[in-house]
Parts: C-alpha cells; structure tokens; sequence
C-alpha cells in the first residue's frame, strides 16, 4: 500500500535514484537534454539544491518503505508579483512510470493543501515531452499546457535567400529606448489572442534599468531589425541562468528571451534575418546550443521556430483555482 509522507532529508538518496532513472529514460528520448544527471550523485546534488530552497515544501510516496514518488514544490517570490504561485521544478518530481496516475494524485493533494494554507492558489510544474503518462496525469488534476521550451543545436542552417531589404545590426547602448519600445510591443503581441496575458502595465526605470544591463553585458546579444531606417523587430539572447530547469539544459545554451517582430513588418522575413545574424554570432563566441520558452498557444511562433531546427523538449503546465 503506498503511504504519502513529508519529504525528509532521510529519503534524498533513494528520491535521488528515481530521479537519475527518470531522467535516463527521458534522454532516450531526447538527447538534447543533459547526459550528466543519469547518474544518482549528479541528481542527488541537484536534488538537494531544490530541497534547501528557501520555502521548499515536499512530500514522499512509499511502498513499503521504498520511495516509489516525490513532489517537491517552491514558492512564487514576493518582490516579482509572484506571491500566490507555487511551482514544482524539472528536479522537484519523479515517479516510477508504473505508479504515475496512482501516485501523482496524491503527492499532489498534499502539496495543494500546504499551498492554499499559504495563498499560492496558482500552481506551475515543469515536465519533460518525452514523459505522455506523466503528462496525462498532471492533465487529469487539472494542469493546462502553459510554455514549451524548445532547443536546437547550432549553427542554424542559413537562409536561402535573405530579403534584401531588411537591415540587421547588435544593439547599442544609444538604441535602449528603441529596444524598450520594442519589448513593449512584445507585452502587447502577448496579452492579445490566442495567448491573452495580463495587459502589460506601463514602461518605468525598471524596464530601462534592466535593458541596460543587458546592453551592457558581454555575453548577452541584442539585435535590431530595420526596414526603411525603422526598428521594426527584435531579438535578444541571455546566458539562461534559473531561467532553464538544469535537468532541461543543453550544454553551452544561450537563452533566447525576446523575439518579436511588429505587426506590419510580418511576412518580410525579419524574423528570419535576425535568427540568422543573432545566433551566428552566438556560435562563433563558443554557444552550441540555443532555447527559448513559446506559449503553448501560440502555434504560429512554434512553427516559426521548428522549422528553424528547434525541437521541443519540456513543458510548463499551469493550475489555476477557478473562483479566482
């Protein structure tokens, strides 16, 4: 009979195995995905950074004393509006694949109660594409696809025949209003359908703060499109950070964190010069790999990036408590 306990420090090791395991029958799948967590010590460190987090909550299911599931959850963080979130990490879960639709309800149940008792009443959950069992499990409590994170390997071929009219160059520190201009745009193209996020809320000195930095960065790349002189796409690259699950990282990943091309520039093949110029130079500087995160809804931008070599590979779901 399977037994839902809190997660101790006493069961990383065995917790540590079945997520190594995972993890190994997942690249078979998708080799994209990191060699070096299919061993039990590489998961075990992994495994313990999550447990430590500050606020991480978790929750083991036993067979007869043998740890056959867990769930650990961390919270959403106050100082970015993410206060009533709860999110379960690429390295916060596994299961045995026999046991996924008995033991993830469960696990989950326990979870779920700790979060309302804390105000996180929207819940998200990292999961590999290779995994249709897990993924139908966390269906079945509710969890819609959220953002699919895709990657490719570089060099991306080069395009055929570049528009002639479309100029790209690396942004500067003199283009940071025109790149902020820009990201605004993004926020807008996203709070519309099919997507239909939360309007953005207007430009302040963190939106120009934050750009800077990143025009100031080395390792970040930012690129503008022109047609006729006028910034009409963008496209900016970031070392990923937390902003990829470890267990989801190719090696050598830069993160593509904004790409967006105004509407009456579409169909131009902007977004494909940019592409081109941003991650060409991004493997000329030693990256040999490139991912980004697309909202599930948006099919258009996932076709956009298949058929630039991108691969899917993992997903976030979301849950949302319906009388919010």
């Amino acid at each position: 009979m399977v037994t839902i306990v809190p997660f101790k420090d006493a069961h990383l090791p065995a917790a540590a195995h079945l997520l190594a395991a995972s993890h190994r029958t997942h690249r078979r799948h998708t080799p994209l995905l990191p060699v070096a967590f299919e061993t039990a010590l590489e998961a075990l460190a992994l495994l313990d950074t999550t447990w430590r987090w500050p606020g991480a909550a978790g929750f083991v299911a036993l067979d007869h004393d043998a740890v056959v599931g867990f769930l650990i959850g961390l919270p959403g963080h106050a100082d970015d509006d993410a206060a009533h979130q709860g999110y379960v990490p690429a390295s916060g879960y596994a299961v045995r694949p026999a046991l996924a639709t008995t033991v993830t309800a469960p696990l989950f149940d326990a979870l779920a109660r700790h979060w309302h008792g804390l105000g996180r009443h929207e819940h998200h959950v990292q999961l590999t594409l290779a995994d249709a069992t897990v993924a139908t499990a966390w269906a079945a409590l509710g969890f819609e696809p959220f953002l699919v994170l895709a990657a490719a390997a570089l060099p991306l071929p080069s395009p055929t025949t570049p528009p002639a009219d479309v100029r790209v160059r690396q942004a500067t520190d003199d283009d940071l209003e025109t790149v902020v201009q820009l990201m605004r745009a993004l926020r807008q193209h996203h709070a519309a359908p099919p997507i239909g996020l939360p309007p953005p809320t207007a430009i302040d000195d963190r939106d120009h703060v934050d750009q800077r930095r990143m025009l100031a960065d080395p390792r970040t790349g930012c690129w503008l499109a022109f047609l006729d002189d006028r910034a009409v796409g963008l496209l900016t690259l970031r070392p990923p950070g937390t902003a990829i699950a470890p267990l989801h990282l190719p090696p050598a990943t830069i993160h593509v964190v904004d790409a967006v091309t105004l509407a009456a520039a579409r169909g131009r093949g902007v977004g494909t010069v940019l592409c081109a110029e941003a991650l060409g130079w991004a493997h000329v500087i030693g990256y040999r790999h490139a991912a980004l995160h697309v909202h599930a809804a948006n099919r258009t931008a996932q076709r956009f990036w298949e058929a630039r070599r991108f691969v899917p590979i993992a997903q976030q779901r979301i849950r949302r408590r319906t009388d919010q």
